[in-house]
């Protein structure tokens, strides 16, 4: 016997993984892009020393 609590998780976990399975390709290079942007932002700011520390 499933009780009303245990129904609503798998309808949650179901609605996740029919939310993930939509992602198209456009969204997923979109994301691609931003993640190699973020990168490089990251790896330029460790390659200054901050002024307070010379």
């Amino acid at each position: 016997m499933q009780t009303a609590h245990q129904g609503a998780i798998a309808d949650l976990s179901q609605t996740s993984l029919t939310t993930a399975e939509g992602m198209t390709d456009e969204i997923i290079q979109k994301l691609q892009d931003k993640a190699s942007i973020l990168t490089q932002l990251r790896k330029q700011r460790g390659k200054h020393v901050p002024e307070g520390l010379t």
